[in-house]
């Protein structure tokens, strides 16, 4: 890990959405606590209660614990500053996994629109 003077530097963490940040809980009015705004009526996406202890449970911590650094394909694909892996509850809701679906043919798509 690579350090600033005494202090050790985190890892950069790419981010396409709140959800991910880890700077965003929504709560619903029977005090369920989601990360995902798009996701608030569908349970499955909860991750914590605030009537319940523990109020976060260890699915928030999937959820803050999201980088794509940490996945191959990403981490060397030359679009992960663009598309940062996408929306992981798309593909939460899809494939039941919190991994991303690689976007490179949108975005080559998108460069051969402007070029030509």
């Amino acid at each position: 890990s690579a350090e600033y003077g005494n202090f050790p530097l985190g890892r950069p963490k790419y981010v396409y959405c709140p959800a991910v940040s880890g700077n965003q809980l929504v709560f619903s009015s029977e005090g369920n606590i989601f990360t995902c705004l798009e996701q608030v009526s569908n349970d499955s996406f909860k991750v914590g209660n605030v009537y319940e202890t523990p109020v976060l449970s260890e699915k928030h911590l999937m959820w803050r614990n999201y980088n794509i650094a940490d996945i191959a394909e990403c981490n060397n694909c030359e679009f992960n500053l663009f598309c940062a892996g996408g929306c992981p509850s798309k593909f939460l809701c899809k494939t039941k996994k919190l991994f991303p679906k690689c976007n490179k043919k949108f975005y080559l798509s998108k460069i051969d629109e402007v070029m030509y």
